[in-house]
């Protein structure tokens, strides 16, 4: 519920900027999967994913406006995330449900 309303008062924040005044990037942060020293994927309990949304008005200064603390992921066809022309609206994707398996996650 908290993640939810944060989202809708982040995009409530992007949308009352002007339509064409900033473009936005959209950027997933999974912390799930990672891979060990021999590339073999290691699993982690979720909770540490977030969103991050960027303002690319200057693309050669990008800068942060907005730190979500979304579950998404890397994995999944085609992408997992999106985000509208107009800046108002974003998907974010979760592909991964990890689940504890005895003592190992899977």
């Amino acid at each position: 519920m908290k993640a939810t309303l944060l989202v809708g008062a982040s995009l409530m924040l992007l949308s009352a900027l002007p339509v064409s005044a900033k473009p936005f990037m959209i950027v997933g942060n999974d912390e799930k999967l990672t891979w060990d020293d021999n590339g073999k994927p290691v699993l982690s309990a979720s909770g540490r994913d977030t969103v991050l949304i960027v303002d690319l008005q200057n693309p050669e200064e990008p800068k942060a406006v907005a730190t979500l603390p979304l579950k998404n992921s890397v994995v999944g066809p085609p992408v997992n995330l999106a985000i509208n022309s107009s800046g108002t609206l974003a998907l974010v994707a979760d592909s991964v449900n990890v689940v504890k398996d005895g003592d190992a996650l899977k």
